[in-house]
C-alpha cells in the first residue's frame, strides 16, 4: 500500500502560503488534526483527505497551479528523505 507523504502535505501548504489554521478552516477540520497529519502522527482518512485536497486545489487554482489530488499525497515507492524534503509545488505538478 502506498505511504502517505506527510512532508509533502506540509510543503504544499507552505508553498501556497497557507497557515495551518487557514487550511484547517478551508478544509473544515481541526487545526490539531492537520498538525498530526503534517507530522506523520496520523494519516488523514477519506473525508478529511478529500477536504484537504479540495481546499489546497482552490488556493492552487488562484495561483495558476493544477488541482491537488489525493493520490498526489501518497508515495508509490519509498524516496530518500532528501528527495522528499526537496519537493516543491512545481515538482508535484509533473503530470500532463
Amino acid at each position: 500500500m502506498p505511504r502517505f507523504n506527510h512532508s509533502l502535505l506540509l510543503r504544499l501548504r507552505q508553498d501556497l502560503g497557507l497557515s495551518q489554521e487557514s487550511l484547517a478552516v478551508l478544509a473544515g477540520i481541526e487545526r490539531a488534526s492537520l498538525s498530526r497529519y503534517e507530522t506523520g502522527a496520523r494519516r488523514p482518512e477519506g473525508g478529511a483527505l478529500a477536504e484537504i485536497c479540495r481546499a489546497l486545489s482552490m488556493v492552487a487554482a488562484r495561483a495558476g497551479h493544477p488541482p491537488v489530488r489525493s493520490e498526489d499525497l501518497y508515495l508509490r515507492e519509498p524516496l530518500p528523505a532528501e528527495e522528499v524534503d526537496g519537493f516543491l509545488l512545481a515538482d508535484v505538478r509533473g503530470r500532463g
